[in-house]
């Protein structure tokens, strides 16, 4: 995990170096002082976990929910995949993508207390309406609304994808709040492919990554990208309004640059880590929604391959962005 001041971007350097054991960390949240981490565990054959660090020296403070049990057994309780998390009413909410790390089954939405220890899942499959041996949520956020918002992919690897709402305190589903099923889809919600990190922004709409589904055919048109939706309280909540691109369209230069996760930063702007092949890989766009234009945060190149981050204050439920 790297570091940066957050007004002017300058690379404070590593504050977790490799060595700690990080395989895939796939969510950071500030939390009383400290750092929550989801370290996926990629490639291994054991469960993810929640990892604390300090956030002034990145020292190991504890496994909060560590992978493996006293005994070296895998821990039943730990997320098999965990993707994006929050924290919310005292509770660690965490996506999990696929419940067992080494079968492609269903996720679901953990819950555990800020000790670590498993709630229960909040819901397995939400409705009918999604099948719930392919339930795969991959990111959570409180909304304006206070409810939880979870972006949930249709198939692993697949295209389309949905964002669902559930009312955190009854514990219950609410909605298919964003639909992309292949079919229905009329606006830029078609372009709504493998869904991941989203956030709310000061306007009160909804932003998504989005990933390519056409893998560069010039047909399709389409391309890596955050979608913009209309928020609870909007006119015509769950509407697709606007779509930020992040490479050319229909490019067939074998060349990508995606996001898994975005957050909105000082003065407004959405912070945007770049993976990819192409130029941008490695560098933290900044995008005003105002002008509608990007500027480098960090550069292409100061990073390999930027997924997560958090600011310092940044709300842990809400993931907005504290007082200046």
């Amino acid at each position: 995990m790297e570091t940066f001041d957050a007004v002017t971007g300058f690379s404070k350097g590593t504050l977790v170096p490799v060595s700690a054991g990080l395989h895939a960390p796939h969510g950071i949240i500030p939390f009383e002082g400290d750092l929550l981490v989801v370290n996926q565990n990629q490639g291994l054959p054991i469960p993810g976990e929640i990892l604390r660090f300090r956030a002034d020296d990145g020292k190991l403070v504890k496994r909060t929910v560590p992978a493996l049990l006293r005994s070296g057994a895998s821990n039943p309780n730990a997320p098999g995949a965990p993707d994006g998390m929050v924290v919310s009413d005292g509770k660690i909410v965490v996506a999990d993508v696929q419940d067992d790390p080494n079968n492609f089954v269903q996720g679901s939405v953990r819950e555990y207390t800020e000790a670590g220890a498993l709630i229960r899942p909040l819901m397995k499959a939400p409705n009918a309406e999604i099948d719930p041996a392919q339930y795969h949520p991959r990111g959570v956020v409180v909304g304006p609304d206070g409810k939880l918002y979870v972006s949930s992919l249709v198939v692993i690897g697949g295209p389309n994808g949905h964002v669902v709402r559930f009312d955190p305190e009854r514990r219950k589903f609410i909605d298919t709040f964003i639909k992309n099923n292949g079919t229905t889809a009329t606006d830029c919600t078609k372009n709504l492919n493998r869904p991941d990190g989203l956030v709310f922004g000061p306007d009160g709409n909804l932003y998504v990554t989005t990933f390519r589904a056409s893998g560069g055919d010039p047909v399709k048109q389409d391309t890596d990208a955050i979608l913009v939706f209309e928020g609870p309280f909007g006119r015509h909540p769950g509407a697709c309004i606007d779509q930020i691109d992040l490479d050319k369209p229909g490019a067939l230069n074998g060349t990508r640059a995606f996001a898994q996760a975005l957050l909105f930063g000082p003065r407004g702007d959405l912070f945007v880590p770049i993976s990819g092949n192409g130029p941008d890989t490695g560098a933290i766009r900044r995008y005003n929604v105002r002008t509608h234009s990007f500027t480098n945060f960090a550069p292409p190149g100061t990073l390999v391959s930027p997924g997560y981050l958090a600011f310092g204050k940044t709300d842990p439920a809400t993931l907005a962005y504290g007082n200046e």
